[in-house]
């Protein structure tokens, strides 16, 4: 491939440019003429010999701009539109030969090409776009204000955008990192304008045939990723909220089916005049049926055993022929699942860890019916902000010696306050234990945040990669990651596949767009669909076309742009360690050289006074915590640090003078506000940033007159 050189232009009549260039006018005479995309550019250009540069096509455009200007046989008007055409290609060529020396798979800030390729994109996109439009002609009136209202949409979206410029937070700079965004990549942003021109609605397949198929494709991708394998079932959301949510009232749905199938048999039975009975057990040597378990031991059951007694029913109907009966008689049941949880409330518990899930898990058990005491939150482990083992295995014992019953166990990869990262090799150990003593229940990984993280070991093919070639590929140099810190990650992400679902976000650490689908949420089981879907008789026909969107248990349509961002992004660059994971380690590297530069820096306020900056956690991913604080305070007295936290935040933001503005956020622990850095950027250490931001905060102690 020629390294292209790029300069001025070459003036026409100083190269003889025939002579010069060789074979490749007639590549390029075939560029002008046609209409070339992106694509056909760029092969030029990696086709071009060692020594043309770009300039010296450059030249050999002009010549042949000479020659349409010199030509007797050459009306005007085309000659004109050769000349644009000539120009056109030229001006492509160089942007893209120039765009090629850049890592185009993300959009950042400053004085880059990222955007002019975007542009040249879009111009190839909407050629095709105006091809498909043109199928389905529509009549329009004449509109006697066309002018007026194009003169005023013109204006109202410079003042838009104006606004926009002037109060935008610039997540693509490096300097914010307050919250959990960052830089996006330039595919993301393309495939989710170009699925808007289209307006598609993946509401159900016959609104969105091929976004459908998007989507479809996405949650193959993400389930190979996660390590549940290309049958895994699951769905895109409008966020990480909506995801969690999904889990939680499906597994509701799980937890009581059997209870619900237990019923329809006994229904069936009076109406057929048959034995019905159900095996209950996924090892055959242990198998029971269903009508000799009691409530208590149903209940009990693990989600495998709940979720394959629904199918073992339909399989007895298939056989008997009542299909159509077994479909109503769910459905009545269905209606009774409010008055069974009402009489069963007392005995029902979730477990979760304290103080470091989402909001969104909590709002979702109240909105299934159920209040805090049916939920039992457990104590963390010291400093390091997961879950107590010890206190976990000890709180589900207890539950189940006092009669409770579990419907799930969640927690997260990637908490929002502290990026604190879940083994869920001890979860799964700890589960087998409880079903020794037979008893099990649900466990959800709420992996918004961290869950793509397990990117950095996947390998292209969707095995991962063994400890050992994590250690010697992230413990390098190159990297610099702690051991402790691979093996921690490692032992989380290589056990992953044994939890029942996974919320990933897609606009987090896979760097896509916030759109109207920033969520998916996975489930390892993909017979669970059986249990969640519905099907409205106003959508479709579920013989011909099975309306996939009507499984969504949040309840909403879903546009089929989010697909479009996330398959393109996907595709282009990958789940796995040489692809989407290589940047993910990036940001960990910088998030790891921020924590180490800032830990314990000794800053001097106006008097010469010595504070010190001392961190809350060493982050086990991208996020940490710190306060300023006198030195010689061993206890930091509450209210100053408190004051202290929020002046630095608005300081490091709003005082311009001092440099560029840093968004930080506050994270409230034991009553102290302490200093968020998000550190997510995979590019956070160019451009000197770092150095910034420590001058910055040397600047707020010697100007801050509140000390």
């Amino acid at each position: 491939m020629l390294e292209l050189v790029t300069s001025p232009p070459l003036s026409p009549d100083t190269t003889d440019t025939d002579e010069k260039v060789g074979g490749v006018s007639v590549d390029l005479d075939r560029l002008i003429e046609g209409e070339p995309l992106v694509k056909d550019l760029v092969d030029f250009l990696e086709g071009l010999e060692v020594g043309i540069d770009i300039s010296t096509i450059e030249a050999f455009a002009y010549e042949k701009i000479k020659k349409v200007m010199e030509s007797p046989d050459e009306c005007e008007s085309l000659a004109l539109k050769k000349i644009d055409r000539i120009l056109s290609v030229c001006r492509r060529l160089r942007s893209l030969s120039e765009a090629l020396r850049e890592d185009l798979r993300f959009m950042t800030s400053g004085d880059n090409s990222q955007v002019e390729v975007m542009e040249m994109l879009l111009q190839d996109f909407f050629r095709f776009f105006k091809e498909w439009q043109r199928k389905y002609p529509q009549p329009v009136g004449h509109v006697e204000d066309s002018a007026a209202f194009l003169r005023g949409l013109s204006s109202s979206l410079l003042t838009m955008t104006n606004q926009l410029n002037q109060k935008s937070i610039p997540w693509i700079s490096g300097t914010e990192v307050s919250h959990m965004t960052s830089v996006y990549q330039l595919s993301s942003l393309l495939g989710e304008i170009a699925g808007l021109f289209y307006h598609q609605t993946n509401a159900a397949r016959e609104g969105g045939p091929a976004t459908t198929e998007f989507e479809e494709g996405v949650v193959k991708s993400i389930g190979v990723m996660i390590g549940y394998g290309e049958n895994a079932y699951g769905y895109l959301t409008h966020g990480g909220t909506h995801a969690n949510k999904s889990a939680l009232i499906a597994a509701r749905k799980v937890f009581f089916r059997p209870l619900l199938c237990k019923m329809v048999v006994e229904l069936l039975e009076q109406k057929m005049n048959v034995l019905v009975d159900i095996p209950v057990g996924i090892d055959p040597t242990k198998r029971k049926m269903l009508s000799q378990l009691s409530e208590t031991e149903i209940l009990k059951l693990s989600p495998d055993e709940k979720i394959g007694i629904n199918q073992a029913l339909w399989d007895e109907a298939v056989r008997l022929g009542v299909e159509g009966d077994l479909q109503q008689l769910q459905a009545e049941m269905e209606e009774k699942l409010p008055e069974i949880q009402a009489r069963l409330l007392d005995k029902i518990m979730f477990v979760v860890p304290e103080g470091i899930n989402h909001h969104s898990i909590r709002t979702t058990i109240e909105s299934l019916g159920f209040g805090a005491g049916n939920i039992r939150e457990v104590p963390l482990q010291g400093d390091s902000f997961h879950v107590d083992y010890q206190a976990l295995e000890e709180n589900l014992r207890n539950l189940n010696d006092d009669g409770k019953i579990i419907v799930g166990y969640l927690d997260v990869i990637g908490s929002t306050g502290f990026g604190s990262m879940t083994s869920t090799k001890k979860l799964l150990e700890i589960r087998q234990a409880c079903e020794k003593l037979n008893f099990s229940f649900n466990i959800h990984i709420d992996g918004a945040y961290g869950g793509p993280l397990i990117s950095i070991f996947r390998k292209a093919d969707g095995g991962l990669i063994s400890l050992e070639q994590a250690k010697s590929q992230y413990c390098t140099s190159e990297y610099a990651l702690s051991e402790e810190l691979v093996e921690s990650l490692y032992e989380t992400f290589s056990h992953l596949s044994g939890v029942d679902s996974v919320t990933v976000d897609l606009h987090k650490l896979m760097y896509g767009v916030y759109s109207g689908g920033g969520g998916s949420i996975v489930w390892k089981n993909s017979a669970v669909k059986d249990i969640i879907s519905k099907y409205p008789p106003y959508y479709g026909d579920r013989e011909n076309g099975e309306p996939y969107a009507f499984s969504r248990l949040d309840g909403c349509t879903f546009p089929g742009s989010a697909a479009t961002a996330a398959h393109l992004s996907i595709e282009n660059v990958g789940l796995d360690q040489h692809g989407i994971g290589k940047y993910q380690a990036e940001a960990i590297k910088s998030c790891e050289e921020i924590f180490q530069r800032l830990s314990g820096i000794i800053l001097l306020d106006a008097k010469g006074d010595a504070y010190e900056l001392r961190v809350l956690n060493r982050p086990q991913i991208h996020i940490f915590n710190f306060i300023i604080c006198p030195r010689d305070q061993k206890v930091p007295e509450k209210e100053s640090v408190n004051r202290m936290s929020q002046a630095v935040a608005g300081f490091m933001r709003n005082n311009s003078e001092a440099g560029r503005s840093f968004g930080l956020s506050l994270n409230e622990v034991d009553g102290y506000k302490y200093v968020r850095v998000t550190a997510m950027n995979p590019f956070a250490l160019q451009g000197g940033l770092l150095e910034e931001f420590v001058d910055k905060l040397r600047a707020y102690m010697v100007t801050d007159s509140s000390m």
